[in-house]
């Protein structure tokens, strides 16, 4: 709770700096961009908006890339050989287009353990907005031992989904989803649930750094102390050390 209220003292000085920045340099309603909606005097947001607003923004377009990259690049440097045999995969397949990064087994595959085993929202909540009647996929037992196979939402109730659970079932998974193994994804079916939605282009940034890394840099664990590594929910899911530091130790060489 201290962590986010350092992240919301911040994020919103950072927009009444932002704001403030944008009233002095440019006349109100003469842009379309995301501060100027907020400057604008007639139909835009308050200032204690724009706060939430980029939370929000830097929540959902950075942090969550930036942690998963961070992950990726972590498990890369513990498993010498997969990272060898990805290297050769992007120097034989030399990436220019989204369909080229889609291409790649080894490189989906690493991220796609990532994403499956360290979520950056790895719990959602949704209020329903209307009643309605949520069925379920599997039916469960109650405590009174009746069996359901659906649940009625009441308007205004929340409801938690359990992304992190999801994605360590072993009935989904098999009797290996608590192990990180990227070769999971070269299987014909990974897992035996249904897809949650469209991800089209989520990972193309982190496809594209982790293949200009790799081209460039050898990535290892330092040989000294002790490497590993736990997550942390702090707004999203971060990397810290078994002392509580927010890092990741990677030793970087250049390819020779």
């Amino acid at each position: 709770m201290r962590m986010f209220q350092e992240y919301k003292k911040l994020t919103d000085e950072l927009s009444r700096h932002l704001l403030a920045e944008k009233r002095k340099r440019q006349a109100p309603g003469r842009s379309q961009d995301f501060i100027s909606s907020f400057s604008n005097g007639d139909g835009g947001s308050g200032d204690d908006d724009l706060g939430v607003h980029l939370r929000t923004i830097l929540v959902g377009g950075q942090d969550t890339t930036g942690g998963t990259l961070g992950w990726v690049l972590y498990k890369l440097a513990g498993m010498t050989d997969f990272q060898q045999q990805l290297r050769e995969e992007i120097r034989l397949t030399s990436p220019t287009e989204q369909a080229d990064y889609n291409a790649m087994p080894l490189l989906n595959a690493i991220i796609n353990e990532v994403l499956r085993m360290y979520s950056s929202l790895p719990l959602a909540d949704r209020v329903a907005a209307e009643d309605c009647v949520l069925p379920l996929s599997k039916p469960i037992t109650t405590r009174t031992g009746a069996k359901i196979s659906e649940l009625p939402i009441k308007k205004g109730q929340c409801v938690y989904v359990a992304i992190a659970a999801y994605h360590r079932l072993a009935s989904i998974w098999g009797p290996d989803a608590h192990e990180f193994r990227p070769l999971r994804w070269l299987d014909e079916k990974p897992c035996k649930g249904q897809a949650l939605g469209p991800y089209a282009s989520l990972i193309l940034e982190i496809q594209v750094l982790v293949v200009e890394l790799l081209e460039k840099y050898v990535l290892s664990l330092p040989p000294a102390g002790d490497n590993r590594l736990r997550a942390r929910l702090a707004v999203t899911l971060v990397a810290e050390t078994l002392h509580g530091k927010r890092q990741i130790p990677i030793h970087i060489e250049r390819v020779t």
